[in-house]
């Protein structure tokens, strides 16, 4: 199952320790990112669109998506992420701030995880 984010420009994402900062969102179309260091060393850019997902890391894979509507709420463009269950993957707000572990056991790993498996 793929992890969805509202996106707006110039927000940004921690996919591990590598940012990605999205640069413009055409409405929910597509999506320029820049993937790499906030120094520069190892940037790549890419453009990601709606109808094919975009790997912009190992493993990692991105596309556009239409929004949920929710009722008396401005819709975000969405950013559509398919990525190992082992990548942390953070907001800009969030990242470097402690995290809780988790008490769910992965049964096929037996390591924590952030998503409830089935018994």
């Amino acid at each position: 199952m793929a992890l969805t984010l509202g996106i707006h420009k110039n927000s940004t994402i921690y996919f591990g320790d590598v940012p990605v900062r999205i640069l413009r969102v055409d409405g929910y179309k597509s999506a320029d990112l820049v993937v790499g260091s906030v120094a520069g060393i190892g940037v790549r850019s890419y453009t990601v669109y709606d109808d094919k997902a975009t790997e912009i890391l190992p493993k990692v894979f991105v596309s556009c998506g239409l929004p949920r509507p929710q009722e008396g709420v401005v819709p975000l463009p969405r950013l559509v992420i398919e990525a190992p269950h082992s990548m942390v993957i953070l907001r800009q707000s969030l990242y470097g701030k402690p995290r809780p572990k988790s008490q769910i056991q992965d049964p096929q790993h037996g390591r924590p995880s952030r998503v409830p498996y089935p018994a």
